[in-house]
């Protein structure tokens, strides 16, 4: 049986076959290509999201480490700020019980040599009054000795005071110093 004028015009004779292979072939590799460029284009997106990810995480990180150095410095100046008016607080009062010390003193002076004029004037003999003279001067070393002693401490306790404040802010400093160092080293 030989086929007719329509079965032919159906049935794909061998350039046309070939043609089709070639189109499809052109198509798929096309495909493909299309397909390693998205992969290409993704792949750069990803590593530029990730660069710009990085940066912009390394800039935040800087900026808090400034942000961080500058409060420190600030602590560390009003700690010190703190440090100079307690001292200076303490020095007026030391100042103070100095002056205090010096009128007391001149006021037992005087009330001695007070003692000691009224004695040989007046109807008392000057031994009368020589207990009452030691009680005053008795008193007047009790009270030297006690002013000396409150003036040894309040300074040692200021000076020491201030220092621990300055101490512990430096500690402090050193200590988050070192936390950011070790932590930077494990990124």
């Amino acid at each position: 049986m030989r086929p007719t004028k329509l079965d032919r015009s159906h049935a794909p004779s061998g350039l046309a076959q070939n043609l089709l292979t070639c189109f499809t072939d052109s198509a798929l590799r096309g495909l493909v290509d299309v397909m390693e460029m998205q992969r290409k284009l993704t792949s750069q997106l990803l590593i530029s999201v990730n660069q710009q990810q990085r940066a912009k995480s390394a800039e935040l990180e800087s900026w808090m480490w400034q942000r961080n150095e500058t409060l420190q410095n600030n602590l560390e100046c009003g700690v010190q700020m703190s440090k100079d008016l307690y001292l200076a607080t303490t020095q007026a009062q030391a100042d103070w019980l100095q002056a205090s010390e010096r009128l007391l003193a001149e006021a037992n002076r005087n009330l001695l040599q007070t003692i000691q004029h009224i004695a040989p004037c007046g109807t008392l003999p000057a031994t009368a009054m020589e207990p009452v003279c030691k009680a005053v001067k008795v008193s007047s070393c009790a009270l030297e000795s006690m002013s000396k002693a409150t003036r040894q401490v309040t300074h040692f306790a200021g000076t020491n005071l201030g220092n621990a404040a300055l101490n512990a802010a430096r500690m402090v400093r050193e200590e988050i110093s070192a936390q950011h160092h070790s932590g930077t080293r494990h990124h």
